[in-house]
C-alpha cells in the first residue's frame, strides 16, 4: 500500500507522542536506551518498546484485520505496519476520511509514564479537550485541531498494567467531536479485546 498523506501524518503524530513521552531528565538514558534493538516485525513474535526493559508488546497488525477496523469506521480500509510496530490504517477510496494508527508502548520504565503520554497528545493540538473513557485501567481521548487546521483530530490511550494502547485518528471530512471520541474508544476496545487487556 502506498503511504497516503493521512497515513504519513498519523506516523508523524505517533512519533511526536512517543517523543513527548520520553523522560529527557533520565541520567542513564545513554546506556540502555541507546543499545536497544527493534523487532522488525518480519515474524509473528511481539516487538519490544524502546526503553521498556524488554516488555513484550503485541504486533497489532497481526491481531486486527482491515475488516475489524473498517467495521468500526464504516469504511473499507487497508492496514500497514508502521514504525514501532504500529498498525496504520487508511481508506484508499477517500483520503479525507478517517485514517490513523493503532499502537502499543511500555509506560512503566524510563519514558515518563502514562501521564506524559497524555500530556504529549495535548501538546500536539490546538485547544485540546480531554475526555475520560471507561477503557482499561485508565483511558482518555484528546480531541483538537492540529497546526491551525479546521478538522478535529484525536489521540487516545488506554493503560493496561504497564502498557499503553494508543489510537491516533486523523480526518479531513468534518467528523464531530462526539464521533471522534466514539470511534477512538471503539478502536481501543477492539485492540484490548485482541490483546487480552
Amino acid at each position: 500500500m502506498r503511504r497516503t498523506p493521512a497515513a504519513l501524518a498519523a506516523s508523524a503524530t505517533v512519533l511526536l507522542l512517543l517523543l513527548a513521552g520520553c523522560d529527557s531528565d533520565s541520567s542513564d538514558s545513554s546506556s540502555s536506551s541507546n543499545q536497544q534493538t527493534q523487532d522488525t516485525g518480519n515474524d509473528n513474535n511481539a516487538g519490544t518498546a524502546p526503553g521498556s526493559d524488554q516488555v513484550e508488546l503485541p504486533v497489532l497488525c497481526d491481531l486486527v484485520t482491515a475488516e475489524d477496523v473498517g467495521g468500526i469506521l464504516g469504511l473499507t480500509v487497508e492496514l500497514e505496519a508502521g514504525p514501532f510496530d504500529d498498525c496504520e490504517f487508511s481508506a484508499p477510496d477517500d483520503l479525507r476520511d478517517y485514517s490513523g494508527a493503532l499502537g502499543a508502548l511500555s509506560v512503566d520504565t524510563g519514558n515518563g509514564g502514562f501521564d506524559a503520554l497524555k500530556s504529549g497528545s495535548k501538546a500536539a493540538m490546538d485547544a485540546p479537550v480531554e475526555h475520560e473513557i471507561p477503557v482499561g485501567d485508565a483511558g482518555y481521548v484528546t480531541t483538537g485541531t492540529v497546526f491551525g487546521g479546521e478538522n478535529l483530530q484525536a489521540s487516545a490511550g488506554a493503560l493496561v498494567g504497564g502498557v499503553a494502547y494508543t489510537v491516533t485518528l486523523i480526518q479531513g471530512s468534518g467528523h464531530t467531536e462526539a464521533e471522534m471520541v466514539e470511534v477512538s474508544q471503539r478502536l481501543l476496545e477492539l485492540v484490548l479485546s485482541r490483546t487480552g487487556g
